[in-house]
């Protein structure tokens, strides 16, 4: 994560050399200091079925940050719970490489690692503000993510999509790994995942 030494030097276009010289108290000024614009969002799919979760799958819809802003951080992921809730969800945003993906292997980095919040509400959407983001550049592009604890519970998905790299085999912990090393699966469902965002003015 960027401290806050590090996030004053981006936003000044100044290397961290360059930057050394400031003190804690002026680092803080200029954090304190930032403007953000309005939250915006991701268009999620229009979901037309629903699925009983495997603990082992983490399910991914892939965005590009619009480049209004120069940087831009994430304030809310949304995925739509189907008729059964139960157990815990766990989200966040990794780097990829391109939409749609071409490097299957080598990892992506978490950039947007979530904390976990407990799946609720049937048949509706649920959003979480519980995870921590760095400011990232307009333009990247990103995969977000969601997983279920149970096998009892059910997420909405939009189906006969293109067959492309949506899903990683990957077992529920509760551990974040800053590098998700998993390959890539291909799959024709796109989750119902809604990413919000704001710009760094």
């Amino acid at each position: 994560m960027y401290g806050l030494k590090q996030i004053a030097a981006i936003l000044a276009g100044l290397s961290s050399s360059s930057h050394a010289h400031h003190s804690d108290d002026e680092t803080l000024t200029t954090v304190r200091s930032l403007v953000f614009g309005a939250e915006e969002s991701s268009t999620p799919c229009a979901d037309n079925q629903e699925y009983s979760a495997s603990t082992g799958t983490k399910w991914f819809d892939l965005i590009t940050l619009p480049t209004t802003y120069s940087y831009y951080v994430i304030t809310g992921i949304e995925w739509k719970n189907g008729s059964a809730v139960a157990g815990n969800i766990i989200s966040g945003v990794v780097l990829v490489d391109d939409i749609p993906i071409v490097l299957n292997g080598g990892g992506n980095p978490t950039i947007c690692p979530g904390f976990i919040v407990a799946q609720a509400g049937t048949n509706a959407v649920q959003r979480t503000n519980a995870f921590i983001s760095q400011i990232i550049p307009g333009g990247t592009k990103i995969g977000v993510y969601v997983q279920n604890s149970s096998t009892s519970a059910t997420l909405r998905y939009q189906d006969n999509q293109a067959n492309t790299y949506r899903k990683k085999g990957v077992a529920y912990g509760t551990t974040v790994y800053y590098v998700d090393a998993a390959g890539w699966a291909l799959s024709t469902n796109r989750i119902y995942l809604k990413l919000y965002y704001k710009g760094i003015l």
